[in-house]
């Protein structure tokens, strides 16, 4: 055998050799991320024990939190972390062929709290996956709770302490019982279902749920959560509201306004593309004959019966909403919240906010402020109408992307 034949047959054997052992790594896989206490979802916990199928055991990060699990096998394992002080957290993983999977965690302290405060405020946490529970009174968090990939919308169901919240990066929404504070069932939709809104009716049966992508608003009985209608349009939906009084779906889409009885018939169209060449935003409701249409230049009025539509002499706001009294209307501008005169739109002041680009307000029912948030911000923002000052800040740790009231 001369040398070149041997250079050859060696080369063939290493290039074996490398395909071999790569083919046995890439069948491993990887387990990663952080622990947190549910009680302070934004630092994480060290001095956690995870076991890998009652064999191994190792620390996670003294420093970080993190924690890294390599060389896992292909198919199902049990996980449990322990810490003293807290309950075990027991997670079953399905670990596919050189997959890498990010898992976060969440240990209870034992003596956790047994009962949620009745005035409590509860987010979405777009930024963390959780939703966390705020007292109203101490502006706290006082526990968070695991619910899927990007909440987005949160809708509370008070006489049965559930929540549900849309998880906009899984095309699913979490039941979350708040007694047990755990997720009772997800609700599936299909692929591109992007939820990007809920409601509820006026006797906590119903949860009506936007797919956007799907331009339809799905029905749902909260009794046995499943799908008894549908509304699907044929134009893409901007936003909804559902009239209190009698049920109807006030649709807006890129170009009309649709109203639906309760059972999910059309019985209205207003054309709004000769009254507005700017994009349709959001509705705002006044009256059940009177809404606000927020579009990207000035604002349109629409009264329902008459179909008239009036465009308002202000422009370029974020989002608004009526005192009760209806005298007054509270919008948001860059980042200043304006208080108007109704319906005459004089500006009589306006407040300057820290809160980075606010899109949101909503009343609190427990006292006389306004509670204004932000996409793209971890504390809510508190306004008193009463005295028309700032007050102290929710602070919920991670980006909040909406909230509602137990």
């Amino acid at each position: 055998m001369n040398n070149k034949v041997r250079y050859t047959l060696l080369f063939l054997i290493i290039v074996a050799l490398i395909f071999l052992i790569s083919k046995v790594f890439k069948s491993d896989g990887i387990i990663s991320g952080y622990v947190y206490s549910t009680q302070n979802p934004d630092v994480p916990l060290t001095n956690v024990l995870i076991t890998i199928d009652d064999k191994k055991t190792i620390p996670n990060n003294q420093l970080t939190g993190a924690y890294i699990l390599q060389n896992i096998k292909k198919g199902e394992h049990t996980l449990k972390f322990t810490k003293q002080e807290f309950k075990d957290e027991i997670k079953v993983i399905e670990v596919k062929s050189g997959e890498s999977i990010k898992l976060n965690v969440y240990l209870k302290p034992k003596d956790e709290i047994k009962k949620i405060s009745s005035n409590s405020i509860v987010t979405a946490n777009i930024g963390g996956n959780t939703i966390s529970i705020i007292d109203y009174n101490t502006r706290k968090v006082t526990y968070s709770i695991e619910s899927g990939i990007k909440p987005y919308d949160i809708k509370i169901f008070s006489d049965r302490k559930l929540a549900f919240v849309s998880n906009f990066g899984e095309n699913t929404i979490s039941v979350i019982n708040l007694d047990k504070y755990s997720v009772e069932k997800k609700i599936q939709f299909d692929a591109g279902s992007q939820i990007t809104k809920l409601e509820k009716d006026n006797y906590n049966l119903y949860l009506y749920a936007l797919l956007s992508g799907k331009s339809k608003i799905a029905l749902i009985n909260t009794r046995d959560y499943k799908i008894s209608k549908e509304v699907i349009s044929s134009n893409p939906i901007i936003d909804f509201e559902i009239d209190k009084s009698n049920g109807d779906i006030i649709v807006l889409t890129d170009r009309s306004l649709d109203l639906y009885n309760s059972s999910g018939n059309l019985i209205k169209t207003i054309n709004l593309l000769q009254s507005s060449n700017s994009a349709m935003k959001d509705i705002i409701p006044y009256s059940y004959n009177e809404l606000i249409i927020l579009t990207s230049s000035n604002p349109i009025k629409i009264n329902v019966s008459t179909e008239e539509v009036t465009i308002l002499p202000i422009e370029n706001i974020t989002a608004g909403i009526f005192n009760n009294n209806s005298s007054i209307f509270y919008a948001l501008k860059e980042n200043k919240l304006l208080i108007y005169d109704y319906p005459t739109f004089e500006l009589k002041k306006f407040i300057e906010l820290n809160l980075p680009r606010p899109n949101k307000l909503k009343f609190s029912p427990y006292n006389q402020e306004l509670l204004i948030s932000s996409d793209i911000a971890n504390f809510i923002q508190v306004f008193n109408t009463s005295s028309e000052t700032l007050e102290a800040n929710f602070d919920a740790f991670i980006t909040i992307s909406s909230f509602d009231f137990i």
